[in-house]
C-alpha cells in the first residue's frame, strides 16, 4: 500500500542504539523515499498509513490506542504518533528524506519540496547510526557502559557530554585495550581524560598510542566523517578535573558515589 514511494524506515537515536533511558520519551523513524519529500507526497503517505490495520484497529479499542498528530508537518516536516496502553505510552517522531535530493525551492500549487538541509542532516543521522552499528553492536558489554555513562551525563550538568561525542570517546577507548570486561571497560573511559589527552590538539603533542598509526599524529578528536571535533579548552580542562575524581571514586570503591557525582564534585 506505501511500497511505491517508501525506500525503507529506519529508526535513528537512543531506540535504535539499545541506549534509551527512563528520562527518553521519543522515538524516532526516519522514512526514506525514492525521490525528494515534497509536502504532497508525505500527506498522501500519512493518509494512506491512517487507513491500514494498525490504525483502524486502535480506533475500535479501548485499551490500545494510537493518537497521530500531524500539524507539525508544515513546520518540522515531520508527524507524531503516540501509542497508549494500560502499561505504557509511546511517543514516535517520523522523519522523511531520500537518498535522491533536489535543491529545488519552488513551490507549485501549494506543493513544496522538504528543505535540503534537513533532509541532510537526517541523513547524516543514518550513517551514524550505521557507524554506530560497526563500531559497537558486536563489542561485549559496550552498550552497558554506554548507557551507565550517558545515564551519568544527563544527570550531571558539569559533564553533559552530547551523544555523539560520548560515543567518539568510548569508541577511542575501546580501540585502545581489546577486552571484555566490563569494569575494564568503564574504567577506560575516565583514564582516557583524565590523562590530559582532549589537551593534546592544543598543546601539539605526537601520540602514536592515542592517535593509532605508525607515524604519530598530534591526538585529535574526529567525527566518523573524519571531521575535527572541537572543545574548548576550559571544558576539556573541566572534564580532565571531573574523570580525575571519578577515578578516586573507583579506586576506593565507591561506584554509587560516582552515579551521584552532583554531590560529590571537587573545588
Amino acid at each position: 500500500m506505501l511500497g511505491g514511494h517508501v525506500e525503507k524506515v529506519s529508526p535513528i537515536g537512543p531506540f535504535a542504539k539499545g541506549l534509551m533511558l527512563k528520562t527518553d520519551k521519543l522515538v524516532q523513524l526516519v522514512v526514506t523515499l525514492k525521490s525528494h519529500p515534497d509536502y504532497h507526497t508525505v500527506k498522501d503517505l500519512i493518509d494512506k498509513l491512517l487507513q491500514t490495520d494498525l490504525f483502524k484497529k486502535s480506533e475500535n479499542t479501548e485499551s490500545d490506542k494510537i493518537y497521530v498528530d500531524i500539524s507539525s508537518l508544515a513546520s518540522e516536516y515531520c508527524f507524531y504518533f503516540t501509542s497508549s496502553c494500560d502499561e505504557f505510552e509511546a511517543k514516535f517522531q517520523v522523519l522523511f528524506t531520500s537518498d535522491d535530493l533536489a535543491e529545488s525551492k519552488e513551490i507549485v500549487q501549494g506543493n513544496y519540496l522538504f528543505p535540503l538541509d534537513h533532509c541532510t542532516k537526517l541523513n547524516l543521522a543514518l550513517k551514524q547510526q550505521q557507524w554506530f552499528e560497526n563500531r559497537f553492536k558486536n563489542s561485549p558489554n559496550s552498550l552497558v557502559v554506554l548507557k551507565l555513562l550517558r545515564d551519568m551525563c544527563k544527570r550531571d550538568p558539569d559533564w553533559h557530554l552530547d551523544d555523539n561525542l560520548l560515543e567518539l570517546l568510548v569508541n577511542i577507548c575501546f580501540q585502545r585495550k581489546n577486552t571484555q570486561d566490563l569494569n575494564v571497560k568503564f574504567r577506560e573511559f575516565f583514564e582516557l581524560i583524565a590523562s590530559g589527552a582532549l589537551l593534546l590538539s592544543e598543546m601539539n603533542i605526537d601520540c602514536k598510542y592515542l592517535g593509532g598509526v605508525d607515524s604519530g599524529e598530534v591526538f585529535c578528536l574526529r567525527d566518523f566523517e573524519g571531521n575535527l571535533v572541537e572543545l574548548e579548552r576550559s571544558r576539556s580542562e573541566n572534564l580532565s578535573r571531573l574523570a580525575q575524581h571519578a577515578l578516586r571514586l573507583i579506586a576506593f570503591r565507591k561506584i554509587d558515589a560516582l552515579f551521584a557525582m552532583s554531590n560529590n564534585k571537587t573545588n
